[in-house]
């Protein structure tokens, strides 16, 4: 049975939070002409940019008035003296410059969301509570990455990747390892990161003020919710008393602090003790994960929206990593500036969906299919929002890697291995559709219009043979328009002088079947006007072509009876002149009606 000490959760404390979010929405859009020519740098926090700015946490959207508190502030609000807890007016008469704005739980609650998703997959339950916490259940599982300093060395690295400051703890209960992070004493070596853990946890927990214990600030609420700058009157009496830190209480009698403390006289004791049971609340993610990107100001041209795309792909790679899955779909949302719009006569939203032959997951991966199509699209109106949705969610596939790759030093990268091809085929579709992509197979036919068919990359897998022959023959047909003759005969670089009879040698050493086999067919034969005879003269297009030689090929008679159509023809293999040179043809006499064609020509 799993005790107490047993138990190992990790606390991540996102201290610049509702700052990173204010930053990301409205100052992205104004830093995007300095990032053009810099170069590429390691992610960084949003809030970096940030000038000085004060955060009011609401209820829903609504104006702000001066009696509002200030719930976050920016790095460079507090160099000036503005802190959590001031109201706005108070604030200002120490900064006249400070920018204040107004975000909502909802807001919050969905961003502390998406990072639970992008760490589901290090931690077996993943719980968030506002405003700046995400617990994550590790009990057991941490050898599976190496140690738990690994383990969080990955999460953290994860968060980070999606733009925000990260502190990590990991203690016997969330709230022991909520308090550790939110105010312990981390150094540069750290990274953020500590592991707690025996008397190592008491003698830490000793070292945080007062202010650190878990007082619940509102009936009801759980223990892990509530500001992170608690100012409980319990707190102010206890501070009144001379007990500034935890180690001052973890010296007084059991009995006479039990009494003074009231309700939470048990949790707290409890805490004091390096004790925690408070259970975890797992968290439920969307069905759909999706990312949005609202523009305080219209975003012109592909290049500001190419740089926006690069951060949600970012946060939704996370995510989808996070939760074990891929998607085989994408859809950008683009939703333009509405007056503008209307003005130009164009629609105010406009839907790109990308479909996928396989599930990627990928940064990369999406950012490059994604931002195919944007280069092509012209913008006649300022782009205010663009949301990124991975719509068609399932189980991602892990590609077992080979010996011969990871001793080469290849394992790792997924550029280098048969991991390429998914992105290849996902690119390719993006551009030429899902339909107009697939495996060229070979099918026993006697026509050769109908000797090889397109299989779709969505289509089961199963042999032409299965298929009955009417399908095949709507398979078979290209979807491409088809070139003009001449064309062809541009391409090919044709002979500029008459065909001459081969030797008995020169025949030995061909390839007799490629030399029988035409390599361009057309679509949609040819009609010829004349007959197949030496000397007979007709013009296509521009250009006066002459039958030179006529040999006759083979003969099909009331074959493919089973379609409901009997095919009759006659094949003949033509040498054309004409002054821009001559070419083998592939021709045929249609039996039944008498008409003649051109099917195909031979390289």
């Amino acid at each position: 049975m799993m005790t107490t000490a047993d138990r190992r959760i990790a606390c991540l404390v996102l201290p610049a939070l509702p700052c990173e979010i204010i930053a990301a929405r409205e100052f992205v859009t104004r830093h995007i002409p300095l990032q053009r020519n810099r170069p590429k740098q390691k992610a960084k926090p949003a809030v970096s940019a940030v000038p000085a700015l004060g955060i009011v946490i609401t209820e829903q959207e609504r104006p702000l008035t001066d009696t509002d508190t200030l719930d976050a502030v920016t790095d460079k609000a507090r160099s000036f003296g503005v802190v959590v807890g001031q109201s706005i007016a108070d604030a200002r008469t120490r900064m006249g410059s400070l920018q204040v704005r107004a975000l909502t739980q909802a807001q919050l609650q969905a961003a502390l969301g998406q990072v639970a998703e992008a760490v589901m997959q290090f931690g077996v339950t993943v719980s968030l509570h506002a405003p700046d916490t995400v617990c994550l259940d590790i009990t057991g599982i941490a050898q599976l990455f190496g140690g738990e300093e690994a383990l969080m060395l990955q999460v953290a690295a994860r968060v980070r990747s999606m733009g925000h400051r990260v502190k990590v703890a990991v203690a016997n209960g969330p709230l022991l390892a909520q308090a550790l992070a939110r105010w312990g004493n981390y150094s540069a070596q750290d990274n953020g990161i500590k592991c707690y853990c025996g008397a190592q946890m008491l003698r830490a927990l000793a070292a945080l003020p007062i202010v650190a214990l878990p007082f619940s600030s509102e009936p009801g609420m759980h223990p892990l919710d509530g500001s992170a700058h608690t100012h409980d009157d319990l707190v102010v009496w206890l501070m009144r008393c001379g007990l500034y830190s935890v180690g001052d209480l973890q010296q007084l009698p059991v009995a006479n602090l039990a009494a003074r403390l009231g309700e939470n006289a048990n949790q707290v004791l409890q805490f004091v003790q390096g004790r925690d049971d408070t259970p975890l609340l797992p968290h439920q993610p969307a069905v759909i994960p999706s990312e949005q990107f609202d523009a305080e100001e219209g975003m012109r041209g592909a290049e500001p929206l190419l740089f926006v795309l690069k951060g949600l792909a970012a946060r939704l790679s996370a995510r989808l990593q996070g939760r074990g899955q891929a998607t085989a779909e994408l859809r950008l949302v683009l939703q333009f500036d509405r007056s503008i719009a209307a003005l130009n006569g164009i629609e105010p939203e406009m839907s790109s969906v990308f479909e996928f032959p396989n599930a990627i997951y990928r940064e990369e991966e999406l950012e490059r299919i994604v931002a195919a199509r944007i280069k092509r699209l012209r913008f006649e109106s300022p782009v205010v929002s663009m949301t990124l949705q991975a719509t068609a969610v399932t189980a991602a596939e892990a590609a077992q890697l080979d010996l011969s790759r990871a001793a080469s030093g290849f394992g790792g990268n997924y550029n280098e291995g048969p991991e390429v091809i998914p992105t290849l085929l996902a690119e390719i579709t993006a551009d030429i559709g899902l339909g107009r992509a697939g495996v060229l197979s070979l099918v026993p036919s006697h026509r050769p219009e109908c000797k090889s068919v397109l299989v779709p990359l969505t289509a089961q897998k199963s042999t032409p043979l299965q298929k009955s022959k009417k399908k095949r023959v709507q398979e078979s047909v290209f979807v491409s328009p088809q070139r003009d003759f001449t064309e062809f005969l541009t391409d090919r670089k044709l002979a500029v002088t008459p065909k001459q009879e081969a030797t008995a040698e020169e025949e030995g050493g061909q390839n007799s079947v490629i030399c029988e086999q035409p390599s361009r067919l057309f679509t949609t034969p040819l009609p010829v006007p004349i007959k197949f005879e030496p000397g007979a003269t007709w013009v296509m297009g521009s250009t006066l072509f002459t039958v030179g030689e006529v040999q006759f090929e083979r003969r099909l008679a009331q074959v493919e009876w089973w379609s409901g159509t009997a095919i009759s023809r006659d094949y003949w293999r033509l040498w054309l002149e004409s002054p821009r040179g001559g070419c083998d043809a592939l021709a045929f006499t249609d039996r039944t009606t008498g008409h003649r064609y051109i099917q195909a020509l031979y390289d």
